[in-house]
C-alpha cells in the first residue's frame, strides 16, 4: 500500500512539474511549418513566391493525358492557331453563366494576398525583399487579367478575405476600376523587379516581363472599351484612350530598352527557317525574344504532355500510335484498315455514305448505318468527333478553292468532298455541325450514346 502511495505520489509531482512548464507545453508542430515560426527571413519570402510559379491558372502547364498545355489553351481561348472542329461557344456568344460558379475561384489570390500581407515581417532591408514582392503583384496581376477576361466587372480583393471582409458581401467593381488597381500593381513590379538585360536565364520574373504584360492588358482593356462602347458588353465609362495610351508607351520603354541593352531582341533574324524553329528549342536560356518559359525535365518528373491528334485540334503522338498498332499486328503487314480498327476510326467512306443519307433524308438508311458503326465497335465519342471534322472539310470546300492547300486527301476522297459541298447549302451545313457540337460534348458522360446519336 505504501509503494502505491509513493507512485502515486511521485506520480502527481511529476505531473504537476510538466503541467508549470509554459515551454513545454507552447510547442510548435515538428512536422510542419507554422505561421509563426515563418516570414523570418528573405529566403522564406523566395520560397513562398515558388508557389506561384506552379499554379497552373497562373503559369499553364499540363502534366496528364487529355490535355494539351499551351496548345490546348490556344484552342480553348479562341486563336486560329489551333481550331478545334467544336467552335468555341464564348467567342460565339453562346456561353452562360454555370449555376456552380463555373472559374468563380479565388483560392490562388488569397495565397498572393497572403504573401503581401506578411512580407513586411521579415526582418530585412526592402532591397533585398523587393524582388519578392514584385514577382507577387505580377502573378496578382496575372490572376485578374483571367478573372477580367472571364467576367468583366469583378471584385477587388488587395488583402487576405475573412469571414467577415466586408467584400464578401460587396457589388462587383466596374472592370476599367480593376484595370486601373492592375496598373497599378505592374508600375510597382516593373519598379522592383530586376531586369535581366541580357544577362543569364535564372526562371523568375523578370523587369520586361512585367513590362510587356503590363502593354498586353493595357492593350486589351483599351480595345475592349472602344469596340464594345455601343453594345451590351460595354464599360461604365469608355476609358480606352487612357489604356491605349498606357500600352503605347510602356511598349515605347520596352522597345527602348532592347535599343540600348539589346534585350529583349529578336531571334534568328536572317535565318532560314528561323520562325520555325523560335518553337522547337528545348532550352531557351539564351533566347532573346522569348522572355518567359517554363524548362521541363521529366527525371525531375516536370515535364508537359502533348497528346495524340484528334479532331479537336491536337497533335498526334505518331511513334506511341504506331506502337500501338504494332502491338496488334506483331509480324504482320500494317494495313490502313487494321490501322482503323485498333484506333477505332471510321473510314471516310463511311461518313460520306451517310451524310448522303441525312441529306436525302433518308432516316431508315441512316439508322442502318449507324447499327453497323455499332456493331463494328466503333467509339461513338470520337465518330461524333470525327463526323463533325468531315463536314468541318466540307464547309473549307464551301469557302476557297485553294483547298490542296488546306486538305491532305487523296484525289478520289476530294472529289467526293466537291461533290457533297455542292449538295448541301452552307447554313444547313453549319447548322449540322452545331448539332453535332452540342451532341460531342453531351455524349461523353451519357450511359445511353447509341440513344443520344
Amino acid at each position: 500500500m505504501k509503494n502505491i502511495i509513493k507512485i502515486f505520489a511521485v506520480t502527481a509531482l511529476a505531473t504537476f512539474a510538466v503541467s508549470c512548464n509554459d515551454e513545454f507545453l507552447e510547442r510548435y508542430p515538428l512536422n510542419s511549418i507554422s505561421d509563426v515560426n515563418y516570414w523570418k527571413t528573405v529566403d522564406d519570402l523566395r520560397l513562398y513566391a515558388n508557389i506561384f510559379y506552379n499554379r497552373d491558372a497562373l503559369v499553364p502547364f499540363e502534366t496528364s493525358w487529355g490535355t494539351l498545355g499551351p496548345y490546348g489553351k490556344d484552342a480553348d481561348y479562341g486563336t486560329d492557331t489551333q481550331v478545334r472542329s467544336s467552335y468555341n461557344t464564348r467567342l460565339n456568344g453562346e456561353q452562360t453563366v454555370q449555376a456552380d460558379g463555373d472559374g468563380w475561384d479565388w483560392g490562388q489570390l488569397r495565397e498572393i494576398n497572403y504573401f503581401l500581407d506578411n512580407y513586411e515581417k521579415v526582418d530585412a532591408p526592402f532591397d533585398e525583399v523587393k524582388q519578392y514582392v514584385g514577382e507577387t503583384l505580377f502573378f496578382r496581376s496575372i490572376f485578374y487579367f483571367g478573372k477580367l477576361k472571364r467576367y468583366g466587372d469583378v471584385p477587388w480583393a488587395s488583402k487576405t478575405v475573412q469571414l467577415d471582409s466586408e467584400i464578401l458581401f460587396a457589388e462587383r467593381l466596374p472592370r476599367n476600376q480593376v484595370v486601373d488597381s492592375m496598373m497599378y500593381d505592374l508600375d510597382r513590379a516593373i519598379e522592383y523587379l530586376p531586369a535581366r538585360a541580357g544577362g543569364a536565364w535564372t526562371g523568375r520574373v523578370t523587369k520586361e516581363l512585367a513590362m510587356a504584360l503590363q502593354a498586353r492588358i493595357a492593350l486589351y482593356e483599351g480595345t475592349w472599351e472602344k469596340y464594345h462602347a455601343n453594345d451590351d458588353f460595354k464599360a461604365a465609362s469608355d476609358q480606352s484612350i487612357k489604356f491605349l495610351e498606357k500600352a503605347a508607351k510602356v511598349s515605347g520603354d520596352l522597345i527602348s530598352m532592347s535599343e540600348r541593352v539589346g534585350y529583349p531582341a529578336l531571334d534568328n533574324v536572317g535565318i532560314e527557317n528561323g520562325y520555325r524553329d523560335l518553337f522547337n528549342l528545348e532550352d531557351y536560356s539564351a533566347s532573346n525574344e522569348v522572355l518567359f518559359w517554363r524548362k521541363f525535365e521529366v527525371n525531375a518528373s516536370f515535364y508537359n504532355v502533348i497528346d495524340r491528334y484528334s479532331a479537336d485540334g491536337a497533335m498526334r503522338d505518331a511513334l506511341s500510335l504506331l506502337d500501338q498498332c504494332l502491338a496488334f499486328y506483331m509480324d504482320q503487314k500494317l494495313t490502313y484498315e487494321n490501322t482503323l480498327e485498333v484506333l477505332g476510326a471510321i473510314d471516310t467512306e463511311v461518313f460520306s455514305g451517310l451524310l448522303r443519307k441525312i441529306i436525302a433524308q433518308d432516316t431508315l438508311g441512316t439508322i442502318k448505318q449507324l447499327e453497323q458503326i455499332i456493331m463494328d465497335g466503333r467509339d461513338l465519342n470520337q465518330f461524333v468527333i470525327d463526323f463533325i471534322w468531315y463536314m468541318r472539310n466540307l464547309l473549307f470546300l464551301q469557302s476557297t478553292e485553294d483547298i490542296e492547300d488546306i486538305l491532305d486527301v487523296s484525289k478520289e476522297a476530294r472529289k467526293a468532298l466537291q461533290e457533297e459541298a455542292n449538295m448541301i447549302e452552307p447554313e444547313v451545313l453549319m447548322r449540322y455541325i452545331r448539332v453535332f457540337s452540342e451532341l460531342s460534348s453531351q455524349i461523353k458522360y451519357a450511359s445511353q450514346k447509341r440513344v443520344l446519336i
